[in-house]
């Protein structure tokens, strides 16, 4: 392992704790302890990039952002001392057809033409970008989910389904034309 990366992951690991510090206010100053937080995990991305070049260095250490905070908290939930599990009785609920109806219509949209417009926008994007197509490959695995997710979260923020299923549908069809083309 390249010593930028270790020095980049210490860094990082650093930085997601000073995270958890603030947020489970183990420290007076909070706001101290965020804002080092941050400084580290762009000097953790910084190092990653100098060990194993930009392209893999910036998606490596988002990416190992991720798995830390995951650790953590993990460990966190498997610490707590007062986890006990609730045996809750079951009800048989009928819910409301026209309730059932809308959130269905929300799944389809929010979930599947998220999901559709998605993959079309990152594949013409992965295919505009003018790096090896190895690193392409990448950028797509790790853009896809996210820009995924917030389709997802944009479409159930929404009170109404017809702006974001335009959209979303009009932005599969200009992708999928282009992609033809």
């Amino acid at each position: 392992m390249n010593a930028w990366v270790l020095v980049g992951l210490i860094t990082q690991l650093v930085g997601i704790s000073c995270f958890y510090m603030a947020w489970r206010g183990l420290v007076k100053i909070k706001s101290l302890f965020t804002s080092l937080g941050i400084i580290l995990e762009v000097l953790g991305i910084l190092l990653w990039c100098e060990g194993v070049g930009y392209e893999f260095g910036i998606a490596l250490g988002l990416f190992s952002i991720a798995v830390i905070s995951w650790a953590i908290i993990v460990g966190h939930n498997f610490s707590e001392k007062d986890l006990k599990l609730k045996e809750t009785q079951w009800r048989n609920n009928h819910p409301d057809p026209k309730k059932v109806y809308r959130y269905f219509l929300k799944f389809i949209v929010g979930v599947l033409l998220a999901g559709i417009a998605s993959i079309f926008i990152v594949t013409l994007m992965i295919q505009m970008l003018p790096w090896e197509s190895a690193n392409r490959l990448a950028f797509g695995i790790i853009a896809l989910p996210l820009l995924w997710g917030g389709l997802c979260v944009w479409s159930y923020g929404k009170k109404s389904l017809i702006q974001p299923s335009i959209i979303m549908f009009t932005a599969a069809s200009l992708c999928s034309i282009n992609l033809i083309i």
